[in-house]
């Protein structure tokens, strides 16, 4: 795996390359509020970082490592986030409308008011997630895993 610094991330990005695949990113970097939409991040470590705000939007985050990793307000509008790993991810306000979650690990993640709206959330593990107020209109839950998940009414729900 190649390790990139956040400097040299936002200067090739902003030069138009947009496949970072396989890309270690730099332990505690801030990429808040950057437009990073469309960036290709396939099986990228992004450990511990700040996102909190990045248009993530179209972007492909497949099998992407984002344990611990702040997303707060960031925005996933269609971005491919299959069989990510989001565990302990702090996603509150994010925007998922229309994306690819198949698969990714959303255990112990914080998402109270994030938009599901027409995402694809099957086989998803919500366990220990508070989705509080979170938007899951038209989403497939199809084998979503809720084990003593804060659901969006508030209430806890444990099913497979």
């Amino acid at each position: 795996m190649v390790s990139v610094s956040r400097e040299d991330l936002i200067r090739r990005f902003l030069a138009g390359e947009r496949n970072f695949y396989g890309t270690d990113i730099y332990l505690e970097s801030d990429l808040s509020n950057l437009n990073l939409s469309g960036i290709n991040m396939i099986g990228t470590a992004l450990h511990e970082l700040y996102l909190e705000g990045t248009n993530l939007s179209g972007a492909n985050l497949s099998n992407a490592g984002m344990s611990m990793v702040n997303l707060e307000n960031a925005d996933f509008t269609n971005a491919n986030l299959s069989g990510a790993n989001l565990f302990l991810g702090y996603l509150s306000n994010a925007n998922f409308t229309g994306a690819n979650l198949t698969g990714a690990n959303l255990s112990s993640a914080e998402l109270k008011n994030a938009n599901f709206s027409n995402a694809n959330l099957s086989g998803v593990d919500f366990t220990d997630s508070n989705l509080h107020s979170a938007n899951l209109s038209g989403t497939d839950l199809s084998g979503t895993i809720f084990g003593n998940t804060i659901m969006p009414d508030g209430s806890i729900q444990s099913s497979h």
